[in-house]
């Protein structure tokens, strides 16, 4: 019976420490998000409160938005640090948070009723690692665009100031099938883009350049035949699975 008791406190003492990542934690971290920006329309005194890192532009168009995280214990790899694989699902809530600061004036348009924000690409850096029960911030901002892709910058940075890693995000703005051009976005949102702002958009560019680049090796693949998320055209997938006289073998690339 007290071994019990012992099991049973261990594993709520585990749950306490595993929170983030618990049973719909995710899903309630990000809507609590988007009801209580929504709610804030309506009630203003409700408007979340922003962390906020002013650029050194006139404009806001570059400001930063702070979101604060913890590696919790689901975080945590075989290496005893956090993840890799964890970086994207804290960036869901932070880039979330952002859009829906940074471009209030332009959700709340009727205009844009229904518009939707797919998420098309993603790329990070690690530079440090972030250590278990750790607090850090993540915080975002525009790096650049064209006339249809928005590139946001986030960044996690410790509380000691140093940068952890770094991921760039593309996103596109839809209302049914059709495009709406970033620079609509901008301007309903009143983001003025002055002379310095499109000096800064074309400077950034080359980096959004790497990653609109990957689009470019999916497009290579399919026009030579490549169906597979490998590579492989079916028709070689379909000889190295078969092999000689129907006998499976392994496919060398």
């Amino acid at each position: 019976m007290a071994v019990l008791t012992i099991l049973k406190y261990v594993f709520l003492l585990l749950q306490l420490l595993n929170l983030k990542n618990a049973l719909f934690a995710w899903h309630i971290r990000f809507w609590s998000l988007g009801i209580h920006h929504i709610l804030s329309y309506y009630v203003p005194a409700l408007r979340p409160k922003a962390q906020i890192l002013h650029s050194s532009s006139s404009s806001r168009l570059f400001d930063a938005y702070t979101y604060n995280s913890q590696a919790t214990l689901g975080d945590i790899d075989f290496y005893l640090h956090k993840s890799n694989s964890t970086y994207a699902a804290d960036l869901d809530c932070a880039r979330f948070d952002f859009l829906m600061h940074h471009f209030r004036t332009f959700f709340s348009d009727p205009r844009f009723k229904g518009v939707y924000i797919p998420l098309a690409g993603i790329s990070f850096v690690f530079k440090k690692q972030i250590d278990p029960f750790e607090r850090y911030h993540i915080n975002t901002r525009i790096l650049t665009w064209d006339s249809k892709w928005l590139f946001l910058e986030s960044r996690f940075v410790g509380l000691d100031g140093s940068v952890r890693a770094v991921g760039v995000s593309k996103y596109v703005f839809k209302k049914g099938r059709k495009t709406i051009p970033i620079q609509d976005v901008l301007s309903t949102s009143g983001l003025e883009v002055d002379v310095e702002g499109e000096k800064r958009r074309e400077e950034k560019y080359k980096y959004a350049e790497a990653l609109l680049g990957l689009d470019d090796l999916l497009e290579d693949q399919k026009e030579n035949g490549a169906v597979e998320a490998n590579g492989f055209s079916a028709e070689k997938i379909a000889e190295g699975v078969r092999g000689e006289n129907g006998v499976a073998k392994r496919i060398v690339a």
